[in-house]
């Protein structure tokens, strides 16, 4: 612990090019304001305060992490709210919940807006990290209720506050609570909100899956190579040794991810030629080199990229660092830490760019980081990495810490938040009751937050004997819809007749099935059972922005249940495929600067061939050591197997924040632990379903090229038009053909600005929640 006895007394001098030049600081008002600038500053470290350096980790001169800041997370889960106050005009309200630090005051997540209801159901999970410093500034968790407005700020509904120590006391064991709102400003608000929140700590490594904890990119039979040793990292203490040797548990996949960005090394844009003066004539260039190699390489010169780096996590941006300009050794040692629901699954992708004036921040490289490829013989890595399919080149250094976390999630919540929904086959049996005739009815399936839909005719329905009604055959599979934000969204499928009009309109939606995609289970592919639903009065919208679970049960409703009427039953045929994909392209491309931005990094790694098994769980062998056959026997379950199967609840006696307690029992076999039952809710005072029903099997291939069996010599000419489209997009990536000039990239740099000006009127008359936005350095 450092402090200062008293303020410095500072002298500076500031001569600006020349020595002839007066002192800047000797001027009226500089010096003073100057001055008084540093003794603001410098007061932060003046007795009583002080600052905290950790003197031996600066002594090291290690510059790596061997561990996470956050000891522990909070998952929550947001159930529903009751009888807030009406707001709005039309005697409603328009409530979303934002989840904050009480003191922070920083949206951490954001619920969906559900438009006119005073009763809304949202039922969704966020996880928060805690670190030493939530702790120590007595942070509370708190839930803060939203009315949102098209024009004007949005209104505070009511504050759910919830003491984080206590939750840290009780480790493990998650509590249901429904608990009247506050208001800061007013003594008493009407209603009420229900949730589940729970502390789960870090776990420690386990002894029984230590390996030699030699790199994995170093092949096996030469590992043993002296030239091959590598320094030994330097631990502080024993749970960081064993960090380094020890894998994470394949028992516990969810935990918290520490992704470090150190330097680059090298970095530069390709020239291709670009470097010679294009007035000289191609006899004059006769004998010469065709490109310059890099002998003479400088720190900083004329040409060098100011480049910076974005990180994405499961496809979503979540870091970017400043801008390092001119230099082709940018020093960047900035990161960050976030919740990874399964890292066996899990990506990270750094984005290296070239920040430029007056057009599109080019990119000069990526590089595709899979956890399960990387931690096979420890929890923490550093390498340099090769920048590819890019502008330019150079090796990034990148640090990667995954620490694991007590709690077992359910497996549908293990999922990705961007994907592919592919729905296969689709039928409909109706109750014994209903005379309705589906069989004229084109169906529409649409999923909530992403706006995509697909329609199948009514000419592919056919009727079976058992009554039931069956659209899109195996020959003729319903397309895949995009979805982003999958855990906040929901896919509809509405009943429409399309033969029958009253007047010059149609009758409308017959009925609708809702199902939620927080219900489903990543490269799953299954039938799923879901109701299907006639409203009496002809409103559904209640219905499509209220969860409603699988087995149709609306008991967790509190008006309108008695409007709905469940006529039939829905057996759906569908896979969610995790990851951007090619059906996002219109999502991303008109959806501002972040998003083409992003759709242009994933074309490169799909151009590449570096995502070849994004979302797959990885295979590693748990009885490997790594290399030198040194590894103590351990019986854990296979990886890959089902985490959702009974066993004892992990014990939360014992305190895995202590060094010399690092080792954790290798026989607990975890259960589902962050869920309570409904019945278990604590009232505080004021103050899926499969179904064999369908009997054909759609093929799990998108089938977005028509004419990728047809032969070579069948081409079309719309399919050669497609050819020389796709050829141009590559040369105009690389910056060749005609946006290899200057004027022309300028030209596009304007065009995606007025799209960008266009895009944002659009957002500014619609309604939007406080979410968080991208983590930056600065």
């Amino acid at each position: 612990m450092v402090t200062l006895l008293g303020l410095p007394r500072i002298t500076i001098s500031v001569i600006a090019l020349s020595p002839i030049l007066p002192n800047v600081m000797n001027l009226p008002f500089i010096s003073g304001f100057v001055s008084s600038s540093i003794d603001t500053a410098v007061a932060e470290y003046v007795a009583p305060k002080s600052i905290t350096l950790d003197l031996q980790r600066l002594i090291s001169g290690d510059d790596i992490k061997k561990d996470t800041d956050a000891i522990g997370v909070l998952v929550v889960h947001m159930h529903r709210a009751k009888g807030v106050k009406a707001m709005d005009a039309n005697g409603s309200s328009d409530p979303y919940v934002t989840l904050t630090y009480s003191r922070l005051g920083k949206p951490l997540y954001s619920t969906r807006i559900i438009k006119a209801d005073c009763n809304p159901n949202f039922e969704e999970t966020a996880i928060v990290l805690v670190d030493l410093n939530t702790i120590r500034l007595r942070e509370k968790l708190s839930f803060q209720l939203w009315d949102s407005d098209r024009m004007t700020v949005d209104d505070l509904l009511g504050v759910v506050e919830v003491d984080i120590i206590d939750l840290t006391r009780h480790s493990t064991k998650p509590q249901r609570r429904s608990t009247p709102l506050s208001h800061p400003h007013t003594k008493r608000v009407p209603g009420s909100f229900e949730y589940t929140v729970g502390y789960y700590g870090k776990r420690a490594p386990s002894s029984c899956l230590r390996t030699s904890g030699i790199d994995p990119g170093i092949p096996e039979d030469m590992a043993k190579r002296s030239e091959f040793q590598n320094a030994k990292d330097i631990a502080m203490n024993d749970l960081e040794a064993a960090v380094l040797v020890t894998p994470p548990d394949p028992e516990w996949p969810s935990g918290v991810l520490s992704v470090q960005l150190h330097e680059i090394r090298g970095l530069g844009v390709k020239k291709e030629g670009r470097e010679r003066n294009v007035m000289k004539s191609v006899k004059s260039r006769e004998g010469e080199k065709g490109q310059d190699d890099d002998g003479d390489e400088r720190e900083e010169a004329e040409g060098l990229p100011s480049s910076y780096c974005t990180i994405s996590l499961n496809d979503e941006l979540v870091y970017q660092t400043r801008v390092k300009p001119i230099t082709s050794t940018p020093i960047f040692n900035a990161g960050t830490e976030r919740f990874v629901r399964d890292w066996r699954k899990a990506h990270v992708s750094v984005t290296v760019k070239d920040s430029r004036m007056r057009e599109k921040d080019a990119i000069l490289g990526v590089v595709m980081l899979k956890l399960s490829d990387l931690l096979v013989n420890a929890s923490q890595i550093t390498r340099l990495y090769s920048i590819e399919d890019g502008l330019g080149y150079g090796r990034i250094r990148v640090s990667l810490v995954f620490r694991p976390v007590e709690a077992k999630l359910p497996p549908s919540l293990l999922g990705f938040d961007t994907g592919t929904l592919n729905v296969h086959d689709l039928a409909v049996k109706l109750n014994g009751q209903q005379d309705m005739d589906l069989t004229k009815c084109q169906v529409r399936l649409k999923t909530t937050k992403s706006g995509a839909d697909e329609k199948v005719s009514r000419e592919v329905c056919h009727k079976r004997e058992d009554g039931t009604v069956v659209w899109a055959s195996e020959e003729e599979n319903i397309k895949g819809l995009p979805v982003r934000v999958r855990y906040s969204s929901a896919l509809l499928l509405s009943f429409k007749d399309t033969s029958s009009t009253v007047g010059l309109r149609r009758t409308g939606k017959k009925a609708l099935a809702v199902l939620w995609l927080r219900d489903i289970v990543d490269n799953d592919e299954q039938t799923i059972e879901i109701p299907l639903w006639h409203v009496r009065d002809g409103d559904y919208s209640r219905l499509k922005m209220n969860y409603s679970p699988p087995d149709g049960d609306l008991s967790a409703w509190d008006q309108d249940k008695e409007k709905m009427v469940r006529v039939g039953s829905v057996w759906i045929h569908l896979a969610f495929v995790p990851g951007l994909g090619d059906l996002h392209h219109d999502m991303m491309d008109g959806g501002g600067s972040k998003r083409k931005e992003a759709w242009e990094a994933y074309t490169r790694e799909r151009e590449g061939g570096l995502r070849d098994s994004i979302g797959e769980t990885g295979q590693v062998d748990q009885d490997s050591d790594g290399g030198d056959g040194n590894s103590r026997p351990c019986h854990v379950k296979a990886r890959g197997s089902d985490p959702d199967k009974a066993g004892d609840p992990p014990s939360n006696t014992s305190d895995h924040n202590q060094e010399d307690d690092w080792e954790a029992p290798a026989h607990e076999k975890p259960s589902m632990n962050t869920m309570v039952s409904s019945e278990a809710v604590e009232n505080e005072p004021i103050g899926r379903h499969s179904s064999s029903t369908l009997g054909g099997v759609g093929s799990g291939e998108d089938a977005t090229d028509d004419t990728q069996h047809e032969g070579e010599g069948h081409r079309g000419v719309i399919q050669k038009l497609k050819d020389w489209k796709h050829h141009e997009q590559e040369l105009h990536r690389e910056h060749r053909g005609v946006m290899q000039m200057k004027p022309a990239r300028t030209a596009e740099w304007v065009k995606d600005n007025v799209e960008e000006g266009v895009h944002s009127i659009k957002d500014r008359f619609s309604m939007k929640t406080q979410k968080p936005g991208v983590e930056t350095e600065v």
